[in-house]
This record gives structure tokens, sequence and C-alpha cells, in this order.
């Protein structure tokens, strides 16, 4: 995943490394494969859609692998992966 990306769909799979809870509702995850790290944010009104079917941040485990599709952004110099779709997010497991 490289910056010439930006903008475009892109899909990854990584272990997550690190989940951060915003006060205002948004949690931040971010992968890893071992080489790279990528962030990958999960708005509160994504957060919000999640919980409807019952997914939580409490779902979301350090060590899970997880799959995520979304767009490829860059945040104040780093990259990101921003979900749209509530099947954008998969977690695969441990």
């Amino acid at each position: 995943i490289t910056g010439d990306m930006e903008g475009r769909r892109i899909i990854t799979t990584g272990f997550l490394t690190e989940k951060r809870e915003h006060d205002d509702g948004h949690l931040f995850l971010t992968l890893s494969d071992n080489k790279t790290k990528i962030q990958i944010p999960l708005f509160s009104d994504f957060m919000n859609n999640l919980k409807q079917i019952g997914i939580s941040e409490d779902e979301f485990h350090i060590g899970d692998k997880i799959s995520v599709r979304g767009t490829l952004e860059n945040y104040k110099g780093r990259l990101q992966i921003v979900p749209k779709n509530l099947n954008d997010v998969k977690i695969l497991g441990e």
C-alpha cells in the first residue's frame, strides 16, 4: 500500500496491533502485516451502524486477524483505509 494508490478502494488483511477509542465515539484501529502498519478509522456513524448489527468496539481484540476494504486516504501525512459499508470490516479470528 503506497501513496500513489490514494483515492482508490483497496482491501487488506492484517493483525490488530492497536485499538484506541475516542470520546466522540470513533474507534481507531492499527493493522500490521509484520512489515507495515496502516490506520483504520471507524468513525462514530460507522460504529453506531455496526452496533445495530451487534458488533461493538469490544469485539475487536489485539491480535485478531481483520480484513478491511475501503478508500485509501492521507490524513496528516499518514495513510489510512476508510471503510464505508458495514461488510467492509471483517473480524476473521485470532
